[in-house]
């Protein structure tokens, strides 16, 4: 029992990063029909860029996370968005795959060119980014320590990335649900105008919400699966993919998931049917 709590921690942890990656790929392809392949490159170009300001010009943790999180992240999505999303609403499924692929290979690739012309042309004194995974975290360093019992143990850097996952999943999940409710604001009007009961409504929209939330972790289980064996053996992420892990993440997910499901199909039902009907 011991060993299996100790894997548990240590693999929600792998399992809070694999869900943030399900949850991105879901919210993508459900909003804008691109199975987005190159948001990884931003993830990745944004811990490059933090772990060059926090290591290499020495920035305190919280303000090149701040900067990073609040500044670069939201840019860089802005332009991918702006000069190749954008153009490939209209585009065939292969050539949307090439192109999220080519991003994914891309925009990390250009992120290590600047670097090594800030270190070869402009002599700056920073590191390489070879050591990129071993970025420390957000919080304290060293990180704090925390021990419940004789097994149960856990620091300040896990801590925030699951609860950091935990947000980012239960927003995605509500931003596809309240996007889906939206569209179909006209039929719910209809069929509450024609004696459909508040309580029915809800059960509905919260049915498509809960699939759309089953598919999604279906996916991001297989591709857990798939990136645990790909990452096998590199430094600072857990080697252990116990069956019970990823029971315990999907089990959180789901209760969280269904509650960002209830709030846009608990507002659905208590929309006015005319003010519905009026809806385009």
């Amino acid at each position: 029992m011991t060993k299996f709590i100790n894997l548990l921690v240590s693999g929600v942890i792998s399992g809070a990063i694999y869900s943030m990656l399900a949850a991105g790929l879901t919210l993508t392809n459900t909003t804008t029909g691109i199975f987005n392949f190159g948001y990884g490159a931003v993830a990745f170009t944004c811990a490059f860029v933090y772990f060059e300001l926090q290591n290499g010009l020495g920035w305190p943790n919280v303000w090149a996370g701040i900067v990073v999180i609040l500044v670069l992240a939201p840019l860089l999505g802005l332009a991918l968005d702006r000069f190749v999303f954008r153009r490939l609403s209209r585009a065939s499924d292969a050539s949307k795959i090439m192109a999220t692929v080519g991003v994914l290979i891309a925009v990390p690739a250009l992120a290590e060119f600047i670097v090594a012309l800030l270190i070869g042309v402009g002599h700056f004194d920073i590191p390489n980014g070879s050591l990129v995974s071993l970025a420390p975290g957000l919080g304290p360093e060293p990180p704090v320590q925390w021990h419940i019992g004789s097994t149960f143990n856990f620091n300040s850097d896990q801590l925030i990335v699951a609860l950091i996952a935990l947000l980012m999943a239960s927003v995605g999940v509500y931003a596809v649900v309240a996007q889906s409710t939206s569209r179909r604001t006209r039929e719910i009007g209809i069929r509450m105008a024609l004696g459909a009961s508040a309580g029915r409504v809800v059960r509905l929209v919260l049915a498509r919400g809960l699939l759309q939330l089953g598919i999604g972790l279906a996916a991001g289980l297989a591709g857990a699966v798939l990136a645990m064996k790909l990452m096998h053996g590199m430094p600072g992420l857990s080697q252990h993919g116990d069956a019970p892990v990823f029971a315990v993440v999907c089990a959180l997910l789901v209760a969280i998931g269904g509650f960002a499901c209830w709030l846009p199909a608990r507002r659905a039902a208590h929309v006015p049917p005319t003010e519905a009907l009026r809806a385009e």
